[in-house]
């Protein structure tokens, strides 16, 4: 399962769908405190991938991921860190705390997709028809979706 942890739910939403359109498992909420309970739930040996937006109220994603880091039954979970922004005072605890990858959002949607999809299926989380290692295939068959996927607006 891909999980998207962001508190803005329709991008996390779109995400998810254009996900399991290409046949991925993915569930998504808005918060933090809701993730951690997710993720302690999911069965052990099962492939799981947390996409992470940093950014959100109550329990932010760098908050998130120290909660997973240290408990020895979420240590290991693979985090994606998204964000909006290019904040590298955050970018640089996150990558100590092991995230796979610090995403932009926007940045260029199709690559985005592309890495989740790629990192789960390293996860196990593979499909014979869509192989990683081809990333122009994934990202020509990920591509039509794209515009779906949500775009940090300017401020």
């Amino acid at each position: 399962m891909i999980l998207v942890v962001d508190d803005r739910p329709d991008g996390a939403e779109a995400l998810c769908k254009m996900l399991a359109r290409h046949g991925y498992s993915c569930r998504w909420t808005d918060n933090g405190v809701e993730a951690l309970a997710i993720i302690r739930a999911h069965p052990p040996g099962s492939p799981l991938l947390v996409v992470l937006d940093e950014v959100m109220p109550d329990l932010n994603g760098l908050a998130v991921l120290r909660q997973l880091r240290a408990d020895p039954a979420t240590a290991n979970v693979p985090v994606i860190m998204r964000t909006a922004g290019l904040n590298i005072t955050k970018r640089v605890p996150a990558m100590s705390l092991g995230v796979l990858q610090w995403q932009i959002k926007g940045d260029d949607p199709v690559r985005e997709i592309v890495d989740i999809v790629c990192h789960y299926q390293r996860l196990g989380g593979v499909r014979d028809d869509e192989p990683c290692h081809d990333a122009s295939r994934s990202a020509s068959h990920l591509a039509v979706d794209v515009t779906h996927v949500d775009r940090p607006t300017a401020n």
